[in-house]
């Protein structure tokens, strides 16, 4: 009995752990790119980013829509001991996940020139920003599947993979945004975060290689639980959405009083 309670007590001290250090990868990876433009390239590459924060939340929200709801119920059917049902959950949030990517890189593609005519600031601004968002098309397919997996494997047990991945995705960004900002500019800022990401979730699928993985891989989907998986996470999810919905006129008032 004090054996399994010690060894419960290190394996709560471990998740909590990296809880923590998840929520401060976040709250680091918001702040790299500003950070790194506003060092490296000036003033006006920090406003650019600024006015692409907003969209990041975007992003956000429907990753959290998909990866709260979809561990919530994988942790449900999991404690029912039904893993087959569990599995179609980590499927099906794996498959709204691409989709999700897919279709938000598509819109930001489509609706490209109508945003930046919103925006409605100087040409060198106007330069600086299509720049970064470029790559940002990019990232927005790629961050819904990584906060995924983040969660999934995080939910799994497998904290070392999960610490290992939250802080690549801080330090590769952080050294490749440096490097990159120095030869190509606004572009290798944007660059950074995606091999940042791409890294990220490299390591996150060494989760998959080792035998005490539970994570598999069912195709499921179908309304009925895509419904229930929006329904758990859009309290959470919409912390973002209104933080994207304030922050948007915020930000284009100050770059606007600025430049």
């Amino acid at each position: 009995m004090k054996i399994s309670t010690t060894f419960c007590g290190r394996r709560l001290r471990s998740m909590l752990l990296t809880a923590s250090i998840s929520v401060f990868v976040e709250i680091a990876n918001l702040l790299v790119d500003k950070i790194v433009a506003g060092q490296i390239l000036g003033e006006q590459a920090l406003s650019a980013i600024a006015l692409i924060t907003p969209l990041f939340s975007v992003v956000f929200f429907v990753g959290v829509v998909i990866a709260v709801g979809s561990i919530v119920c994988y942790s449900y059917e999991i404690g029912k001991i039904n893993r087959e049902r569990a599995s179609c959950f980590f499927g099906q949030g794996v498959i709204l996940s691409v989709i999700a990517g897919a279709v938000l890189s598509l819109v930001l593609c489509v609706f490209r020139e109508p945003l930046f005519a919103l925006l409605d600031i100087s040409r060198d601004l106007v330069v600086l920003t299509e720049s970064f968002y470029k790559w940002f098309v990019l990232l927005a397919f790629l961050i819904p599947l990584n906060n995924l997996l983040q969660e999934m494997v995080y939910v799994d047990g497998d904290t070392q993979i999960c610490n290992l991945s939250c802080i690549s995705l801080t330090a590769v960004n952080i050294v490749a945004s440096v490097l990159l900002a120095k030869h190509i500019g606004m572009e290798g800022v944007a660059l950074g975060s995606v091999i940042a990401v791409v890294v990220s979730d490299l390591i996150l699928f060494l989760h998959f290689l080792k035998k005490t993985n539970t994570l598999k891989f069912r195709w499921h989907l179908t309304l009925r639980d895509c419904s229930l998986v929006v329904r758990l996470s859009l309290v959470e999810a919409c912390d973002y959405l209104f933080f994207a919905v304030f922050s948007s006129p915020a930000i284009r008032s100050l770059v606007a009083v600025d430049f």
